[in-house]
């Protein structure tokens, strides 16, 4: 990864501008970025293996549109159960500092947690 050059201006640096090379280069993309990723933390798997495991990741959610959330459905679970066994009815603020959330966010759990509750039974 290169860096850009600044010219010193007498109020501000101005970034120098860039080659054609470079502002033509396509950004890594998500799987790309993966990949990096994994070969840096294990670079045991690196070479042809690794090449061959991101072209059948490419051929198998070629297309797709993903929506990667910040934490993990257990996590959210926990958080939800959290949320169930501390609230009384009057406190969701205090529960919701207690736990690190918005208000909202208790609020839309416990609606979450009565409207699947009632489609179970």
């Amino acid at each position: 990864m290169t860096t850009a050059k600044t010219i010193a201006h007498p109020v501000k640096a101005v970034p120098a501008r860039a080659s054609l090379p470079a502002l033509a280069a396509p950004a890594p993309d998500l799987v790309d970025r993966m990949f990096d990723y994994l070969s840096a933390e294990f670079p045991q798997i690196a070479g042809e293996q690794l090449s061959a495991a991101k072209s059948a990741v490419r051929a198998e959610f070629c297309g797709e549109e993903v929506y990667i959330p910040a934490r993990g459905a257990v996590e959210r679970q926990r958080q939800v159960a959290q949320v169930l066994s501390l609230f009384n009815g009057r406190n969701a603020t205090d529960v919701a500092r207690q736990i690190g959330i918005s208000r909202s966010s208790v609020y839309r759990f416990i609606k979450q947690s009565r409207l699947e509750r009632n489609r179970s039974e």
